[in-house]
C-alpha cells in the first residue's frame, strides 16, 4: 500500500490566508466510510476514505431539509464511485440544498465532465485548487472558499500561495477547472 501526503488545512499563507494545504501521512486506499448525523431538518455526511465498489451509500434522509456534505477526507474516486455518486444524489428531493465542503480535485474534474454528477440542487462551498511548485515539481492543493475565493456572479480570486522556502507556486489547472461555477 502507498502512503501519501494529505491536506490538513492548517498554515496560513503569507497573505494571512488559512487556506494553503498542508501534507500529513496518510494511507490512499483508505477504505470508504460515511458518518450521518441529523441536527436541526439538516442532514450532516462526512465522507472519508476511497470512494470505489464498496461505498455504500444509505437512502437519503426525508426529513431533511438541507444537507451539508463535507468531502475533504475523500482519498480517491473511481469509475464505480462515481456512477455510485450520480445514483445517490439523484435520490434526494431536488427541491432539497445540497451544500458541499471541500471538494477534492477528482470531484471538480467530474463536476466539469460527467453529467448527473453536479446537479441544480448543489452548491459549491469549498473546494481544492491544485498548485504547482516550477520550482521541485511539487504539488500543493489549495482551498478555495465561496464568498473569499470564488462569487455568485463567477469572480475567481486566486491566493499567493507559497512554497517552505517562500517561492510562489502557479494554479495547476486550465480556466475551464472552474466551469462547474456557471452550471445553474
Amino acid at each position: 500500500m502507498s502512503l501519501v501526503d494529505k491536506r490538513d488545512l492548517c498554515r496560513s499563507s503569507p497573505d494571512g490566508s488559512d487556506i494553503v494545504a498542508k501534507f500529513s501521512q496518510i494511507n490512499l486506499m483508505q477504505p470508504f466510510s460515511l458518518k450521518f448525523e441529523m441536527k436541526n431538518q439538516t442532514g450532516h455526511y462526512v465522507m472519508s476514505g476511497y470512494f470505489d465498489e464498496n461505498a455504500r451509500m444509505p437512502f437519503p434522509e426525508s426529513a431533511a431539509r438541507a444537507v451539508e456534505i463535507d468531502l475533504t477526507k475523500i482519498s480517491g474516486l473511481t469509475s464505480y464511485g462515481v456512477r455510485t455518486w450520480c445514483q445517490w444524489v439523484k435520490q434526494f428531493d431536488p427541491f432539497v440544498r445540497i451544500a458541499l465542503h471541500g471538494c477534492p480535485t477528482i470531484f471538480v474534474k467530474s463536476f466539469n465532465s460527467v453529467e448527473g454528477f453536479f446537479t441544480r440542487n448543489m452548491d459549491v462551498k469549498s473546494f481544492f485548487v491544485p498548485y504547482y511548485s516550477p520550482h521541485d515539481d511539487s504539488r500543493q492543493d489549495v482551498l478555495y472558499v465561496a464568498g473569499k475565493n470564488f462569487f455568485p456572479n463567477g469572480e475567481i480570486k486566486h491566493p499567493k500561495v507559497t512554497d517552505a522556502q517562500g517561492r510562489e507556486l502557479e494554479v495547476d489547472t486550465l480556466t475551464n477547472y472552474f466551469r462547474f461555477l456557471d452550471k445553474k
